[in-house]
């Protein structure tokens, strides 16, 4: 129907940000959702998205400002929006605070499980045994490279 460009202030507090944002107009009867925060917008916020946790976090003047969704509201959103996918029940189950209830999905290929450091045999990573040895190789040299990050 048409396009909004808005400021849009997002946070609360000290902890706020106003950016520039295109909003597409729909006509929709029954919205599940009061707009879409799409990639650009994302990315103007410097945003960081927690699904699970239905939180966003992005840098402000203040600090870290974050926005958190109605968790009733998000689980409902989620069970219409997954329809056919999920039973309401597995929905149920999947509890963003409780990461264990989450169900996951299974490799596709058998995996390697290599230490990061020898002296430290219970740091360790997975990686697929379908990788070229040269791959293998860049992809294990990196990641041990930058271990404080992936241990």
């Amino acid at each position: 129907m048409g396009i909004a460009e808005l400021d849009v202030t997002m946070g609360q507090g000290s902890r706020v940000i106003t950016v520039w944002a295109s909003f597409t107009i729909v006509d929709i009867a029954d919205p599940s959702y009061n707009g879409l925060i799409r990639r650009p917008l994302l990315t103007a916020l410097w945003a960081i998205l927690s699904p699970v946790h239905l939180k966003m976090k992005f840098p402000t003047p203040g600090g870290v400002g974050e926005i958190m969704v109605d968790q009733k509201r998000g689980r409902k959103t989620s069970r219409v929006m997954n329809v056919g996918e999920t039973t309401e029940s597995e929905q149920r189950d999947n509890d963003p605070k409780d990461p264990e209830s989450y169900k996951r999905g299974e490799p596709h290929e058998d995996l390697e499980t290599i230490a990061f450091n020898q002296a430290r045999p219970d740091r360790v990573f997975n990686i697929g045994t379908r990788l070229s040895e040269g791959h293998r190789r860049a992809l294990i040299a990196l990641i041990k490279k930058y271990e404080e990050v992936f241990a």
